[in-house]
């Protein structure tokens, strides 16, 4: 009997627990500190055939591609990456590097992309590669 029972009290607390993981997973912005939203942030490498124009381009796209779906609460900036000239000990912009920042970024389901999503996709693949990507939490841009 108290090996049932302690089965029992084992399986309220799992399934307590799943609840309380799924409401939070169902939150996902509630994970970072307060004034700390969430954000990806990708380093891409400009491909050889690429250009740093082309990347912007298919980065004003894809925004283009958020607005005429109706998702207003995104925004994408993209920042210079700098190297290190150990020969003349100065920095310099790495032409070959982007590095961009998407708050709020909806999470698309596939069933909403449509050839302009494809479209923007072909752009970024045209001249850029995802080096590394990561969710951060950041400080609230608003």
């Amino acid at each position: 009997m108290n090996r049932f029972i302690a089965s029992c009290l084992a399986a309220i607390a799992f399934v307590q627990g799943s609840a309380v993981a799924a409401q939070e997973a169902a939150t996902p912005a509630a994970i970072c500190p307060a004034g700390q939203e969430m954000a990806i942030m990708r380093i891409s490498a400009i491909k050889p055939e690429g250009s740093r124009a082309g990347f912007d381009a298919a980065m004003a796209q894809h925004m283009k591609w958020y607005r005429d779906h109706g998702y207003e609460d995104n925004e994408q900036v993209a920042y210079a990456v700098l190297g290190y000239d150990r020969e003349k000990q100065q920095p310099f912009v790495a032409k070959d590097k982007v590095l961009t920042i998407h708050y709020g970024s909806p999470g698309v389901s596939a069933d909403k992309r449509d050839a302009g999503w494809d479209a923007y996709v072909a752009a970024y693949k045209a001249n850029s590669d995802i080096v590394t990507q990561e969710i951060v939490c950041l400080p609230s841009h608003d």
